[in-house]
């Protein structure tokens, strides 16, 4: 049974991008989450003391077959630094082709999320990869208030890293977010009870909000609003 919530393939702008949207769109997907600022994994020493080596073999089930980019084709720039970067303007173009609303998704500044909509993007997510990218990169929550200033309601403005709690949900609509991506919690959910367990997750961050906005005065999500916070240097 396909779920009743809208499917979102995530993607990356390689040479590969036709042919895996091709897919993504027979397969009867809503939309395209397109990682605009990721063209290969940051230096992430924890992984390197670990000795950890991603297998591109453990993809296969999901890339290969039918005549679809290999796993290699597909993944393997991700773990290249001579693969060149695509611009706006060809994003733009290759999104066009296939008539399918695309996200831009890694956006911390005001200017890239206006290159974006130029672009024709549908909805901008506030990411930093969870810090995981570029070790003195901002925090999403920071650099949120900046983006959504220059979308200026123009398309949904989604926040995503560092959301644990539903105060972390809190902030986030309160600094002009529409909605929240969660990551690592519903991977956790899901490692520890399946999809039973991604539905606790939603549903403890659900109640931990409803908490919230009680002990703030916000009766409802639109009361959310900048003059419920406050910055501290």
């Amino acid at each position: 049974m396909a779920p009743a919530a809208a499917r979102i393939a995530q993607v990356h702008p390689f040479d590969s991008f036709d042919p895996v949207v091709r897919r993504i769109r027979d397969a009867g997907y809503d939309a395209l989450c397109v990682t605009v600022d990721c063209t290969l994994p940051g230096f992430r020493a924890r992984s390197r003391m670990n000795r950890f080596s991603p297998d591109m073999s453990v993809f296969s089930g999901n890339v290969a077959g039918d005549g679809t980019p290999s796993v290699a084709e597909t993944f393997g720039p991700l773990f290249s630094d001579d693969v060149p970067a695509w611009d706006w303007r060809r994003l733009a173009e290759a999104t066009a082709r296939h008539g399918l609303p695309w996200i831009a998704k890694g956006i911390l500044t005001g200017e890239a999320a206006r290159a974006a909509l130029d672009a024709g993007a549908s909805a901008i997510v506030v990411s930093n990869h969870g810090g995981r990218q570029v070790d003195p990169a901002p925090a999403s929550l920071d650099a949120l208030p900046e983006v959504a200033a220059a979308v200026g309601g123009r398309v949904p403005v989604l926040l995503d890293s560092g959301v644990r709690t539903g105060a972390d949900v809190f902030l986030a609509l309160a600094l002009g977010a529409d909605a929240v991506l969660i990551g690592r919690l519903a991977a956790y959910g899901l490692a520890a009870a399946g999809e039973a367990g991604v539905r606790r997750t939603i549903e403890l961050l659900a109640e931990e909000l409803r908490t919230l906005m009680i002990l703030a005065g916000t009766p409802d999500v639109a009361a959310i609003t900048p003059a419920v916070v406050s910055r501290r240097a």
